[in-house]
């Protein structure tokens, strides 16, 4: 079976992990900050409004006191002033909104830069890939979304017009104020419905994309062997490394035991992680090795993981000079590590 057919069936590791949030790919919803910047924009709207109205006031009424002398240069200035109107009542919210959405994305990603995702890719012009994804599990999702966004606008107007038509119908032979302010009042509902509504919704839709985004990320276990080995692979290329200061932090290491089938410690504070998979593997393989302060460490993330243990200082004798990252176990210690898994099923 070719690596790309095979079973996604392991965790990401925090280095394809790292990687993906290199390129970019990584988990958020625009939906949760899109959400708060509409909220956020309403309710500046409506901090704006009775000073809007105010100089609206004092504009229509500058417009009317200037009728008898309107000239060219009177229609430019109140003009002018309309404009300014508009744009300072119009521009305050967008801004305000820009920048809610920007922090909301920030607080769900951190500070990410890529030009990955902007880059063309002939993948997303193929007819085939993208009426896979028109019927993947993320359309339905945003369909649902969609269908739910629209039910709770719809329950939202609903409720707020059965709440105001009372008073609407008191402020019939009432002055203008006591209509605006009822109009007003329902608005102040209708946005408090359906902003809080939606900021509900795209927090479930963030819980959602990171669920789908781990998901996605799972790795076969080819791939884990893979990196397993790159990791702790050949001695001149370790060298190599060491050498070059291109080793990885030995706490980002420490998260592999995450996948150990059993830790082998001994005495003098060494460490042998084995991994065995009996749908696909024969034999366990190597996983790390520690010793001295390193060895400790592994062996409280062990515990951490709940990884079983084995103490034996003669298994781990025989094996830590040959425990490299992705070989199989030698007999006969193979045997003695399977007949203990056996012992121990969790």
């Amino acid at each position: 079976m070719s690596e790309s057919a095979a079973e996604k069936t392991e965790q990401a590791t925090p280095r394809k992990l790292e990687k993906s949030r290199e390129q970019g790919q990584i988990a958020k919803s625009e939906d949760l900050a899109g959400a708060l910047s509409v909220l956020a924009g309403m309710l500046a709207t409506m901090a704006l409004v009775p000073w809007f109205a105010r100089e609206a006031a004092d504009l229509f009424l500058a417009i009317e006191r200037s009728f008898d002398r309107l000239d060219h240069a009177a229609m430019k200035a109140l003009w002018l002033e309309g404009m300014k109107l508009v744009v300072v009542a119009s521009l305050g919210p967008m801004l305000i909104a820009s920048l809610v959405h920007n922090f909301g994305l920030w607080l769900q990603t951190g500070a990410v830069l890529s030009w990955d995702p902007a880059m063309p890719k002939l993948e997303r012009m193929n007819p085939a890939a993208g009426f896979k994804r028109l019927l993947s599990t993320r359309s339905v999702v945003t369909l649902a979304q969609l269908l739910l966004k629209t039910a709770i606008v719809g329950a939202a107007v609903t409720l707020v017009c059965l709440r105001i038509v009372p008073d609407a119908i008191r402020v019939i032979l009432a002055d203008a104020n006591a209509a605006l302010a009822v109009a007003g009042s329902g608005l102040m509902h209708l946005m408090l419905w359906c902003g809080g509504l939606f900021v509900l919704l795209g927090a479930a839709d963030l819980t959602y994309q990171r669920w789908q985004f781990l998901r996605d990320q799972r790795m076969t276990l080819q791939e884990l062997r893979r990196e397993l080995r790159e990791d702790d692979g050949d001695p001149q290329v370790n060298a190599a490394r060491k050498q070059a200061a291109m080793e990885l932090p030995w706490e980002e290491v420490l998260c592999y035991l995450r996948y150990a089938s059993v830790a082998l410690t001994d005495g003098s504070g060494r460490l042998v992680a084995v991994i065995y998979r009996p749908q696909r593997d024969t034999s366990p393989l190597f996983l790390l090795r520690a010793q001295g302060s390193q060895g400790r460490q592994a062996a409280d993330a062990a515990r951490t993981w709940k990884v079983r243990r084995l103490h034996d200082d003669r298994l781990v004798d025989a094996l830590f000079a040959k425990a490299r990252t992705g070989n199989a176990v030698p007999e006969p210690h193979a045997s003695a590590i399977l007949a203990f898994l056996a012992r121990t099923k969790p």
